[in-house]
Formats: C-alpha cells, sequence, structure tokens
C-alpha cells in the first residue's frame, strides 16, 4: 500500500504535537504502559526467530539467471 505522506504529515504532526504538549505529557506517557499489551495470538522474538532458523535451514533454490550463466535466451526458455 502506498500512502503518500505530504496528504497526512500536517494532520499527523499536529497530533503528535497535542499528545506530547507540555499539558499532555503526563497522559500520555502513564497510557503508554497500557499501550505494550500484546495480545495472545501476536508473535514472539523466539517464535520469529524460530522461523528464521527454520527458512535459513532449507535448501536454497537457484535462480533461472545464475543458472543459465547470464544467457539471456536460455533464461527465456525457461520462462
Amino acid at each position: 500500500m502506498y500512502l503518500r505522506e505530504d496528504l497526512i504529515r500536517d494532520a499527523a504532526n499536529g497530533w503528535i504535537g497535542k499528545l506530547f504538549a507540555p499539558d499532555n505529557v503526563d497522559k500520555a506517557v502513564r497510557g503508554l504502559p497500557a499501550s505494550k499489551k500484546t495480545p495472545k495470538s501476536a508473535p514472539t522474538w523466539e517464535k520469529a526467530q524460530q522461523r528464521l532458523t527454520d527458512a535459513e535451514s532449507l535448501p536454497r533454490q537457484r535462480s533461472p539467471r545464475r543458472s543459465t550463466k547470464h544467457k539471456p535466451n536460455a533464461l527465456v526458455a525457461r520462462l
């Protein structure tokens, strides 16, 4: 998804500015720990590490470009 930054920049900057304005800092800081709660279905660091380990243990597939030794006609023939 592509979202142009210039369309939301002013609104986001205004919202962040109000959130951390001197009058709201205490309220915003008190709310930060509550925002760290993750749902039980959220992936954990350990699960991510395991997925990475599993992926790295799989045999690597050679790309068509490497296996044809840069022969354009052989690459097109394989496609």
